[in-house]
């Protein structure tokens, strides 16, 4: 199994290529490479798994092949506790990828 293949599996959530690709390139991660098991515990490959987390945490809801995939706000909140809890341990949080917000423009702007 590869990295690429391994990230993908962390969630039911469909977490597109490109920001698979961002989180692997920030942290150093050949995609394509087939893990073994120093790999999987490693440092990058940690993080990387707590960026993946992080990123599903704010997804929007979706429909896939007319599946409904969402998330409760409980749910959403235990993802980014467990990549908090990666961030904290081994540390990584300050170079992560944030993620878009989108909403309204207010007047506190």
């Amino acid at each position: 199994m590869t990295a690429q293949e391994y990230l993908k599996t962390i969630n039911s959530y469909p977490v597109p290529a490109l920001a698979l690709q961002g989180i692997a390139l920030v942290r150093g991660i050949d995609l394509t490479k087939t893990l073994d098991i120093d790999t999987l515990k490693s440092k990058p490959m940690r993080l990387a798994i707590a960026d993946v987390k992080k990123w599903i945490s704010g997804a929007p809801d979706v429909v896939e092949g007319g599946v409904n995939i969402s998330f409760s706000n409980s749910e959403r909140e235990i993802l980014r506790m467990e990549a908090d809890s990666v961030y904290y341990e081994i540390g990584g949080a300050d170079d992560t990828i944030s993620m878009t917000t989108f909403g309204n423009k207010g007047e506190d702007l």
